[in-house]
């Protein structure tokens, strides 16, 4: 399988959302509900696993331990990403070659980072996320850049697809029609999204709305009003 450290490494920052080199029980529960587990006893006895002092943290070599002893977390815990709400971005991009659903291989030209470097594009297509609020998205026409440090979302492209994008009082809100779609709070500088990559082919606006879902677009009404 080869080192695994670097991918921990990166993976555990991801995590550790505060930057103090610890992951606490609130950003594990935070991780472990953008995986697709909401329950409080779920996130308590993963963190006594993981936990192996009992210190109420976990540290980098507890949570390298646990995947080392778990490789095929890894798989999945590598899809659980960081995307960046960027309104400078004229298209969606990223450095992950396994994100994408669908690729094209092929040199797209070049494309500006860090203010003065440039990177080749060297592919382009389709990633499906799923979002914070269970919503799946489809990421269309990504840039593959390996050099670049951040997963991007492009403002402007998703304001081409129709979709709403607003930023209010430190948190910034994505929908499409009455639909919410996202809706996540500044963290330092940052417009941010946890978001999970997914294979269904699913948009939005393409997929069949849950009791949930429905509740999002017309408020608190009751089931049985449905």
């Amino acid at each position: 399988m080869g080192d695994l450290t670097p991918e921990m490494e990166r993976i555990f920052k991801r995590f550790d959302t505060n930057g103090d080199g610890k992951i606490s029980l609130a950003e594990l529960s935070e991780v472990l509900r953008t995986l697709g587990s909401t329950s409080a006893d779920d996130v308590k006895r993963t963190m006594a696993e993981i936990d192996t002092d009992g210190d109420g943290n976990i540290d980098f070599k507890e949570f390298a331990a646990f995947c080392h002893a778990n490789p095929g977390i890894m798989k999945d815990v590598a899809k659980y990403l960081e995307w960046i709400i960027d309104t400078g971005a004229s298209y969606h991009a990223t450095p992950r070659r396994e994100f994408f659903a669908t690729y094209k291989s092929r040199n797209f030209g070049i494309v500006k980072i860090d203010n003065y470097d440039t990177a080749n594009i060297i592919g382009m297509r389709d990633i499906h996320i799923k979002t914070n609020l269970g919503c799946k998205l489809v990421l269309k026409d990504v840039r593959h850049v390996i050099d670049l440090r951040l997963n991007l979302i492009s403002v402007g492209r998703l304001d081409d697809e129709d979709f709403d994008v607003r930023f209010y009082k430190g948190q910034w809100k994505l929908s499409k029609g009455s639909l919410i779609v996202a809706n996540e709070k500044k963290c330092h500088t940052l417009y941010r999204l946890q978001a999970k990559v997914c294979g269904e082919q699913l948009n939005a606006t393409e997929k069949d709305f849950s009791i949930e879902l429905w509740h999002r677009r017309l408020g608190h009404m009751s089931e049985k009003g449905l």
